[in-house]
């Protein structure tokens, strides 16, 4: 038959200090009040509540694999094309290039980002590449547009006529890509006139140009030119005035533009 415990014994159980194994942690038992080891079973299971037991280590620094396995977990994919991207809704037709999407998505998969993260990176570097080109068009629209006003208020119903001598002029040094970047790219003014002044000058010459003959190479063309020169008051006028300077010149251009336009017809 056993004997009955000491009536004191609970007493002196309970004087025992818990705590005097626990070393450097029974300051974290002073701080968090734990009376007993009772209060840090509750704690613990009140923290297995909260966070629950799908828990991610966190990997050392340098750990690439396990940094790797952390960004897995959290959703990153398997493979580059795990990533779901689109264009900008307002992105023009051909602007957005599959290539240069599918080269963002390995540099996400290298970096082991999420999803979501990637679409964040994404959407904000497309988007500002779309606005900045869009802003660039506008102001190559704008600076056209005040270009053709400048032009036809210097030029007036000479207008036209200048501005083929221009495109001409500049066929006549360039291919056709060129010409095309030229168009794109002209901003001054002065560049046109230039253009056009050296289109006049071959105009009066048998340079030849761009194509077949002459600038002046067919006789719709040469016809409009002469209705241009009609609405010319100042090249009517040296056409007219035998003792104008530039008459000798005005009716030289005169005749072949006839000669040209109306093959077969005497000219003025």
């Amino acid at each position: 038959m056993i004997d009955a415990m000491p009536e004191d014994m609970g007493a002196e159980e309970a004087n025992v200090d818990w705590t005097t194994d626990l070393g450097e942690h029974a300051e974290l038992v002073a701080a968090k009040g734990w009376k007993n080891p009772a209060d840090v079973v509750k704690s613990y299971a009140h923290l297995e509540r909260l966070v629950g037991s799908d828990r991610i280590a966190v990997p050392k620094a340098g750990d690439e694999d396990g940094f790797r396995n952390v960004m897995r977990k959290l959703g990153a994919p398997e493979e580059p094309k795990g990533y779901e991207l689109a264009p900008p809704q307002s992105a023009p037709k051909g602007w957005y290039r599959e290539d240069a999407a599918d080269s963002f998505r390995a540099l996400a998969h290298k970096a082991n980002l999420t999803p979501a993260q990637a679409r964040v990176l994404h959407d904000g570097w497309v988007g500002g590449l779309l606005e900045t080109d869009q802003q660039q068009a506008l102001a190559i629209e704008r600076t056209h547009a005040k270009l053709d006003e400048d032009l036809r208020n210097d030029w007036g119903v000479d207008y036209d006529r200048k501005l083929e001598l221009a495109r001409r002029a500049a066929r006549h040094f360039s291919g056709a890509e060129e010409l095309d970047a030229l168009e794109a790219s002209i901003g001054s003014p002065a560049l046109v006139r230039l253009f056009a002044r050296i289109g006049e000058h071959f105009d009066e010459d048998t340079l030849v140009g761009q194509g077949e003959g002459r600038f002046a190479a067919s006789a719709a063309e040469a016809r409009t030119e002469i209705g241009s020169l009609k609405q010319d008051p100042g090249f009517m006028a040296s056409l007219a005035d035998a003792s104008h300077l530039g008459h000798a010149d005005a009716k030289a251009k005169w005749r072949r533009l006839h000669e040209v336009g109306y093959p077969g017809v005497v000219g003025a």
